[in-house]
């Protein structure tokens, strides 16, 4: 498929409830508790068109297959977003890294209760608006909130679920890559919003690694949003 998509992966909502959820992989990482029973628990989409090198010393026309397996797997275990573009946040439903979104002065995008305040629309597009507010994320930035991808305009599949790429230059977890080496160790920033979405965080393991953590859970449904990273 001859687009700017390289890959995107997610994972269903463990529940439904209205304010935020874990998704079912991060469900079961988290608790051990599997919330779909029998079926997939998520999926990775790989666009073949574009040249990759699985190896570790990446050519310079290539893209990292190693970093952005990398990227995509945090997309599932909950590192990604409900939100959409202006006028379309009307679900009370959401995930658990939306709770953590904020103003750049601190309000929050949503309530407790899980409604969107639309009268903060214009902070979606705010090139960046939109900033993660969670403690340990604040604390690895220096007491700072952490900017998030909220470019004008909109950019649906990217917008609100990575942070910041023009702030954040060369981390794991921007929208867009370009080819050659990529990210594959996680910054403090990025290991700050993990643990505040739930996980205890110590040596970054090899991509081998994520293989096999996400090998306990079956892959290959659709998901309910896509994150995308861009050549």
């Amino acid at each position: 498929m001859n687009n700017n998509t390289l890959a995107s992966a997610g994972s269903n909502l463990a529940t439904s409830t209205a304010g935020f959820n874990r998704t079912v992989v991060q469900e079961k990482i988290l608790t051990g508790t599997d919330a779909n029973g029998g079926d997939v628990d998520g999926n990775i989409t790989w666009n073949w068109f574009h040249n990759w090198d699985i190896t570790n010393a990446v050519a310079g026309g290539a893209y990292d297959f190693k970093s952005t397996v990398m990227h995509e797997i945090l997309h599932a275990f909950g590192y990604t977003s409900s939100t959409g573009a202006a006028g379309s946040n009307t679900g009370t439903v959401w995930n658990t890294f939306d709770k953590f979104l904020t103003t750049s002065t601190g309000t929050r995008l949503i309530s407790v209760g899980g409604v969107f305040d639309t009268g903060l629309n214009s902070a979606l597009t705010g090139g960046p608006g939109v900033f993660f507010s969670g403690s340990n994320a604040m604390a690895a930035n220096g007491g700072n909130r952490v900017a998030i991808y909220s470019p004008d305009p909109w950019s649906d599949g990217s917008s609100g679920a990575h942070t910041d790429d023009a702030t954040y230059a060369n981390t794991m977890m921007i929208a867009a890559t370009t080819t050659g080496p990529g990210a594959r160790t996680l910054t403090a920033i990025e290991v700050g919003i993990l643990t505040d979405l739930g996980y205890t965080m110590s040596a970054i393991p090899e991509p081998s690694t994520y293989a096999a953590i996400l090998g306990t859970a079956a892959l290959g449904v659709t998901i309910i949003r896509r994150r995308r990273r861009t050549a």
